[in-house]
């Protein structure tokens, strides 16, 4: 597999890079960011092709990071995508996606992306539908796993 630096610095595996960058350029092609839906219908914000595609680019991308090993690289695709469903008023589904992916992590608890994928986590906890106190994949306490 071939090297590269990603847009932020990071060495990461071509192709992951390339995919994830895919999915960003559907989200927002002139400014980089990711984009919110225009609309305040989240019926409409499901239709919207560059999104729908977007999501497609984010799952492939979580799929190469999976094809790797490569746990960073997957919580933070993954982490993208659940963004992205949370903003299509889709948090149950990704909270079901990023949860069991978290609860995974031993340690690291301190970088960027685990704060990030936390901070997600803690959003959308409530859009998860009613089960048990604590169900699998629920946000772990990062003092518990130390």
């Amino acid at each position: 597999m071939s090297a590269a630096v990603c847009h932020d610095g990071n060495d990461v595996d071509a192709q992951f890079c390339e995919t994830c960058g895919r999915a960003l350029a559907r989200l927002c092609s002139s400014c980089g960011r990711e984009l919110k839906p225009q609309s305040t219908n989240p019926q409409s914000a499901t239709h919207n092709p560059q999104l729908e595609e977007a999501e497609r680019c984010y799952r492939e991308a979580i799929e190469r990071a999976r094809g790797m090993s490569a746990k960073a690289f997957e919580l933070r695709a993954t982490t993208r995508l659940g963004r992205l469903l949370q903003s299509q008023e889709r948090g149950a589904e990704a909270h079901e996606l990023l949860a069991p992916l978290y609860a995974s992590f031993t340690e690291g608890f301190d970088t960027r992306d685990l704060r990030e994928a936390k901070a997600l986590l803690e959003e959308v906890q409530h859009a998860r539908p009613p089960g048990p106190s604590k169900p699998a994949g629920a946000v772990p306490d990062e003092s518990m796993a130390r």
